[in-house]
């Protein structure tokens, strides 16, 4: 009977481990794709080739997700001020039941804003590449 539940005992141990293992692989796998995400998003916000503040916020998204332990100091703060600068703004299909004249203030409102940061963002954006490709290395 003892050696039953000794059996059992390191069933259960086997199983918490290798639940164990599974999480940690799955958090790295999440971490790893959040950075890949960065430098994808970062890259075209360099080139132009997406919408500034739509940058910022998929960037601050992504800072939020990978918590603070990527950035203790808070240099990227520049993203999350973006993202809540435009907050008032609308999104998708909100956007699209907006008048024309609707729609044409809050594009002023976005390119005033893009305008503002651009140089700011830029300088960040090249920060953060660096520093996710040295994060990702640990």
């Amino acid at each position: 009977m003892y050696s039953l539940w000794l059996f059992y005992a390191l069933r259960l141990r086997r199983e918490v481990v290798r639940r164990r293992e599974a999480y940690r692989r799955e958090q790295r796998q999440a971490r790893d794709n959040c950075l890949k995400n960065l430098d994808i998003i970062g890259r075209a916000v360099l080139a132009d080739q997406v919408d500034l503040v739509e940058g910022c916020i998929r960037i601050s998204v992504m800072l939020d997700l990978l918590g603070r332990e990527f950035d203790p100091q808070g240099a990227f703060v520049i993203f999350d001020r973006i993202r809540r600068r435009t907050d008032h703004l609308h999104r998708h299909e909100a956007r699209r039941k907006l008048t024309p004249a609707e729609r044409m203030h809050e594009d002023k409102d976005r390119l005033h804003i893009a305008a503002e940061e651009r140089e700011a963002v830029h300088e960040r954006v090249e920060q953060l590449l660096g520093y996710a490709r040295n994060f990702a290395a640990r």
